[in-house]
C-alpha cells in the first residue's frame, strides 16, 4: 500500500466556542473511521483552522505548557481516539488540526485575539504547534504574535517519510516565502509582539520595524535550517468553492514555490457547499521558483488529487483527498 496526505475538508463555519467542540468531536471521529476506506495510506491528515475550539488561551506559553493543555483537553483526547481508529501497517501517521481559542485582555492593543494553532498528534500525544504568526488584515491591531513561533523548531514536524513540514495557522502559509529582503504585507500585518506576558515590539514604538523584521528572518532562517520541503495548513473557510483561488495562486502555489517545489497543502472550511472532487484542491507540488516573480500572472498549479470520499454523518459533511 503506498502512503499518501489526506486533507479533510469540512461543510460549515469554523468552531467558535466550547460548545460546539461536542457535535464536531462526534463528527471527527466518524470522518476519521472512514480513513481506513483509501486504497492509499495517509502519512499525515490535515483537517481544517478552527475545527477544535480549546477553552484556555496559551499563546503566551511555552512549548512544553502549550502541549499539557491541550492534551489535558478533550481535544487532546478526542484526537487520540481518532488516531487509534486507523487500521495501518505505516508507524507514526501524523493527524493535523486547527484549533483556536478565546481573546486575552492586554495592555497596549484592544486584546490578543485568540490563539490560531496548527497542531500535530501522533500516537503519543501534540508533537508539534504552529500558532499564527501572519496576521491577516482584519487582524491588524487585535493579534499579538510571539517571538518564539518565529523560531521554535517545534513547529516542524518530521513525517514517516522523513521529509519535514512547517505547520502552518492559515495565513502563514503565505509566510513560508517572506524575507526581510522581500517583505509584503504579511511582514508589515506584524503590529504587536509579545513574549510570555510582556511585549517586545510594539508598532507605535521605535524600533519596532527593526525587531519585526529579525524576526522574519529568524523564521526564514529556520525553515531553511530544517530544511522544510513541505507545508501543512489549517485553514480557517471560504464561503463557497471557488473563492479560494487567490489562496490557492497567491499561498498554497507560492509555499511550494519557495520550498524549491515542494508539496503544499491545505485544508478549510466551506460554509455553503464543499467543493466537488477535483476543485477546489488547496494543493500543488512542483511549482517553480519563477512563479514568485509572475506578481497577479500567477497560476493556480492545483495539484488533483489521487482519489476521494464524500463523507455524510449527522454532525455535519466532509470531503477526504488523497494527494
Amino acid at each position: 500500500m503506498k502512503s499518501c496526505f489526506a486533507t479533510v475538508c469540512f461543510h460549515g463555519k469554523k468552531t467558535i466556542s466550547k460548545r460546539g467542540n461536542e457535535k464536531r468531536e462526534t463528527a471527527f471521529l466518524e470522518v476519521m473511521s472512514k480513513i481506513n476506506q483509501l486504497t492509499s495510506q495517509p502519512q499525515a491528515i490535515i483537517f481544517p483552522g478552527g475545527f477544535f475550539y480549546l477553552s484556555q488561551h496559551i499563546g503566551h506559553l511555552s512549548f512544553k505548557d502549550r502541549k499539557q493543555v491541550i492534551e489535558a483537553s478533550s481535544i487532546g483526547e478526542v484526537c487520540q481516539k481518532g488516531l487509534n481508529l486507523l487500521n495501518t501497517p505505516l508507524p507514526g501517521p501524523l493527524l493535523v488540526v486547527g484549533i483556536d481559542s478565546p481573546k486575552k485582555a492586554r495592555q497596549g492593543c484592544s486584546a490578543d485575539n485568540g490563539d490560531q494553532l496548527c497542531v500535530a498528534f501522533d500516537n503519543t500525544g501534540v508533537i508539534g504547534i504552529g500558532r499564527k504568526i501572519f496576521p491577516d488584515d482584519y487582524e491588524l491591531f487585535d493579534y499579538v504574535a510571539y517571538a518564539g513561533d518565529f523560531r521554535e523548531p517545534t513547529r516542524v514536524v518530521q513525517l514517516p517519510d522523513g521529509r519535514k513540514a512547517v505547520l502552518c495557522a492559515c495565513y502563514d502559509m503565505f509566510g513560508i516565502a517572506e524575507s526581510p529582503e522581500h517583505p509584503t504585507k504579511r511582514t508589515k500585518n506584524i503590529k504587536y509582539v509579545g513574549e510570555g506576558n510582556v511585549f517586545v515590539a510594539d508598532t507605535d514604538e521605535p524600533g519596532h520595524a527593526e525587531a519585526r523584521d529579525g524576526l522574519v528572518r529568524e523564521w526564514a532562517d529556520m525553515l531553511k535550517r530544517e530544511n522544510v520541503s513541505v507545508g501543512l495548513a489549517a485553514i480557517h473557510q471560504f464561503d463557497l468553492p471557488g473563492r479560494d483561488l487567490y489562496w490557492q495562486r497567491h499561498g498554497i502555489a507560492v509555499a511550494s514555490a519557495s520550498l524549491n517545489g515542494g508539496l503544499a497543502l491545505g485544508a478549510a472550511h466551506f460554509v455553503e457547499r464543499l467543493p466537488e472532487a477535483n476543485k477546489s484542491t488547496l494543493a500543488a507540488v512542483g511549482v517553480p521558483q519563477s512563479h514568485l516573480d509572475d506578481g497577479l500572472n500567477r497560476k493556480h498549479h492545483a495539484m488533483k488529487p489521487i482519489e476521494s470520499l464524500h463523507i455524510e454523518t449527522p454532525n455535519g459533511s466532509a470531503l477526504i483527498r488523497t494527494f
